[in-house]
């Protein structure tokens, strides 16, 4: 490839990196239809706004710095991280000073700002060539658009994300997410390419399972991108031209709906925001170019056009006899497609995926109480004893233990099947967000993990005991009496201790939870994972219990990065359930005076475990 024609100025883009050998993953580029640009560092030069800015905010608080080179470190990071690692300020003063750079900013800064040369041909060169665009930018959503607009490039793209005024979605990763959340694209990672300057670009995108572009003519060094494992480095607009090598036919296909709805939403906008009906041509024009733009940017490519249009080349080629046959069923094809990844999208869909490992949990757990029932049925048969119904089922009832156990390994094992398989699509970008899926933890983590299951297991026993539950609703002692008494203590560890805990937290947090986080909130997927794993457990007592502890669970596993943490905690929350729970509450039943106490003992007991799981990365990801 010797360069691509440009639009308007027919100036060429020469990706040397391409014809020295260097782009190892042109197979993976190419197939990139949807590319998602940072906007300070990679589209815009803000520096000198951004810098004199932070230097206005820093004088604030007394802090004079003459040199704005020393603050271009604030180009592109979260400001609030950059201003508590840069001037030393406490997260209250960091807030501060992010308003009084905002005082400036809204008024002066984000006007002393510029596109860098070549960034409107090369985005009209991406448009025409089918590429669907889009900005994350981990600065306001609202100063992002503002920007754009200024410099009358926003029609460009389809999606334009940015953090919130308050505060929320700062962080690279989250940006990108909501960003795949609007282009409904959750499930296409693969097709979705990241351009950015800084480090924090590269590792959002690879957090969220894209490649990432990171590009030297901003505010990051090679050394800086390429160790935060960017796929390529480019050094000049230039070489980001090779991003307009076109689509095969395929993937271009499997965003057309995206890209259609992504139009009309463009359309809307822009007569909202002009107060008239501007009609579908002067809507779309911005968005994807004219007939004329785009014969005009056709790349060239071997001698031979290569961006022209589909129907013109149908014209200049004709199918043969068989050629409309196979059109029809091509187009049945993608629509059945297109139905299915529609399907796949729908809020039905979605809590079905959700909700249905729990019923087959279930049913495997009924298959296994009527074979043990076959069983007792035919053991009467061989002895030649008489039927008795009734006697079957208070052999069912006492063997209930081994029951858990049999439906904890048969149901684990599914489980497990189904937990695989949805973090290999997660880790390949096909579904939902890509999240934990790691194995280990570091050891200070399991043991906060067992440490909390414990405490947290018995403040929720004494709560449960302080407002009378069991007294209103005496069913749950007197099935677990008739379950548990007389057992063996290797089969309570064994079945209650153990492996029920594993198949849990395979059901309820492998896959309900992670499930559900998918396309929700992480607070709102943990509550509504723990009410469903309450009410699995079909009493008052339990549901209670258990929808406290489920969250607690749930919270170790977001945490932790690991399922096998909240099975840890899980395991050690029954365990000591079964052995420790009992005397202790002889303690409040015969010393009720020491019911504070102990309530304020198991608080305490929690407070550095509960540090270590949920403050101690969040206060290194601020450090760093």
């Amino acid at each position: 490839m010797e360069g691509h024609a440009l639009p308007r100025q027919k100036k060429q883009f020469h990706p040397s990196a391409l014809a020295e050998g260097k782009l190892l993953w042109k197979e993976s580029w190419e197939m990139s239809q949807i590319i998602l640009f940072d906007l300070d560092g990679t589209l815009t030069e803000s520096g000198e706004g951004i810098t004199k800015c932070v230097q206005y905010a820093l004088s604030r608080f007394g802090i004079q710095e003459p040199d704005l080179e020393k603050l271009r470190c604030f180009v592109g990071p979260p400001l609030l991280e950059s201003f508590m690692e840069y001037a030393g300020l406490s997260r209250e003063d960091a807030e501060k000073a992010v308003e009084y750079y905002r005082e400036r900013y809204n008024t002066t800064g984000i006007y002393e700002n510029r596109l860098y040369p070549k960034i409107r041909e090369l985005l009209e060169l991406l448009k025409v060539n089918d590429k669907i665009l889009g900005v994350a930018s981990s600065k306001p959503e609202v100063y992002v658009r503002k920007i754009l607009e200024y410099f009358k490039v926003d029609g460009y793209f389809q999606v334009i994300v940015g953090s919130e005024l308050d505060g929320r979605r700062t962080g690279k990763a989250e940006v990108i997410e909501e960003a795949l959340r609007r282009l409904d694209l959750n499930w296409q990672r693969d097709s979705v390419l990241m351009v950015g300057d800084r480090e924090h670009d590269v590792k959002g995108a690879r957090e969220c399972g894209l490649q990432c572009i990171g590009v030297t003519y901003g505010y990051g060094t090679r050394e800086e991108l390429e160790t935060a494992g960017a796929v390529y480095v480019a050094e000049s607009v230039e070489d980001l031209g090779i991003l307009a090598s076109p689509n095969d036919e395929e993937t271009t296909e499997h965003v057309e709906s995206v890209r259609a709805s992504g139009k009309k939403r463009h359309v809307r906008r822009h007569r909202r925001r002009h107060g008239v009906d501007s009609g579908t041509e002067n809507g779309d024009r911005g968005a994807a170019g004219t007939d004329e733009q785009k014969e005009k940017a056709t790349l060239v490519k071997d001698g031979q056009p290569v961006g022209a249009k589909k129907e013109e080349a149908l014209t200049e080629n004709p199918p043969e006899n068989g050629g409309a046959k196979d059109g029809r069923a091509a187009e049945k094809n993608r629509e059945t497609a297109e139905g299915a990844r529609m399907a796949a999208a729908h809020p039905v869909f979605r809590i079905w995926r959700a909700i249905y490992p729990v019923l087959l949990h279930y049913v495997i757990s009924i298959l296994v109480v009527c074979g043990m029932v076959a069983f007792f049925l035919l053991a009467d048969k061989m002895a030649a004893r008489p039927e008795d119904p009734q006697g079957t089922a208070r052999l069912v009832q006492e063997n209930n233990l081994y029951q858990i156990l049999i439906t904890s390994v048969i149901g684990g094992v599914v489980m497990f099947l189904l937990y695989r398989k949805d973090q290999l699509a997660r880790k390949a970008g096909f579904l939902g967000r890509r999240g934990p899926d790691r194995i280990w933890a570091p050891p200070v983590m399991w043991i906060s993990v067992i440490v909390l299951g414990i405490a947290g297991s018995q403040f929720f026993n004494d709560v449960i005991w302080l407002t009378r539950l069991r007294e209103i609703f005496p069913g749950y002692d007197q099935a677990a009496a008739s379950a548990m008494e007389g057992q063996p203590v290797w089969l309570l560890m064994a079945s209650v201790g153990i492996l029920a805990p594993i198949a849990e937290e395979l059901v309820f947090r492998g896959l309900v939870y992670r499930r559900l986080q998918d396309w929700m909130a992480p607070w709102m997927a943990i509550l509504l994972s723990s009410l469903i794993f309450g009410l699995y457990h079909g009493n008052v007592v339990q549901f209670v219990y258990a929808a406290l502890t489920g969250s607690l669970f749930a919270l170790m596993y977001y945490r932790t990065g690991t399922l096998g943490a909240a099975m840890a905690g899980h395991a050690a929350a029954n365990l000591w359930s079964l052995f420790g729970s009992g005397w202790m509450q002889g303690i409040l039943e015969n010393h009720p005076r020491l019911v504070p106490v102990k309530l304020l003992a198991e608080i305490l007991l929690a407070v550095i475990p509960a540090y270590w799981i949920f403050a101690s990365r969040r206060k290194k990801s601020e450090k760093q």
